[in-house]
């Protein structure tokens, strides 16, 4: 078994953070502050206390203030930074870091954080045998859920049904790679990856990770202004 210290985990920090306003056009999105520190303080500082000290960065956007800003970081790592340009999609940033790593990575959003433990998402992915593995968290609809037929006739009622919601991190085998098609590789923005997981899911090789813990991402002002509220719950995970 690969020992801690193998494993590379993939951040994708290339989007342009064009909800964030003005923030987002002065600094990429990972770069944003959470509680004085930036979001991808917090992501490696999680991984690197797990012992997983191995990253390629994936840049695009003002990917320069990102290579920066790792060199001035007090962490102990290391890392290599995949470029695709800034136009690229988030599928594409995952292919080319390919060139990167030998066998799986981790791979996960720079603009989010959970307290995943690494390991266990690791075990459960070799013991299914997966290619790809996605983590999903539970979210409570406020609503009752209802669904119907084609002539509309009620087929289910759920009142505040539990549903899963993907946060953001997989695991992959590089071989699962072998189906990104040309047809799908330059998608934009995450319909590219999407569509990867859904041929993965026609192989019946694609598998959900269930975290139980705290999950934290921001796409707006708003977003961000409740994620430094909701991070006091669990600073203690990513100081």
């Amino acid at each position: 078994m690969k020992s801690k210290s193998q494993y590379k985990t993939i951040i994708l920090c290339g989007g342009r953070g064009t909800r964030l306003g003005e923030l987002g056009q002065s600094i990429p999105k990972s770069l944003v502050k959470l509680r004085g520190k930036p979001i991808l303080y917090r992501k490696l500082s999680h991984s690197i206390n797990q012992d997983f000290r191995n990253f390629i960065i994936a840049i695009g956007y003002k990917g320069d203030m990102i290579i920066d800003a790792c060199r001035g970081l007090d962490l102990n790592f290391n890392v290599d930074f995949s470029d695709s340009g800034e136009d690229a999609g988030m599928l594409r940033r995952i292919y080319d870091a390919g060139a990167l790593f030998e066998d799986r990575a981790i791979v996960t959003y720079g603009d989010s954080i959970s307290n995943i433990q690494l390991q266990h998402l690791i075990d459960f992915h070799l013991e299914k045998k997966a290619l790809l593995s996605i983590v999903t968290a539970p979210i409570q609809s406020p609503f009752g859920l209802v669904t119907s037929n084609q002539d509309k006739q009620v087929q289910t009622l759920a009142e505040k049904p539990v549903l899963h919601y993907y946060i953001g991190t997989f695991i992959m085998e590089k071989k699962a790679m072998e189906y990104i098609s040309e047809e799908i590789i330059n998608l934009s923005d995450g319909k590219g990856l999407i569509a990867f997981f859904k041929i993965l899911k026609e192989l019946n090789k694609l598998y959900v990770y269930s975290h139980e813990g705290h999950d934290i991402t921001f796409n707006t002002i708003e977003e961000l202004n409740a994620a430094e509220e909701g991070f006091l719950k669990f600073y203690t995970h990513f100081r």
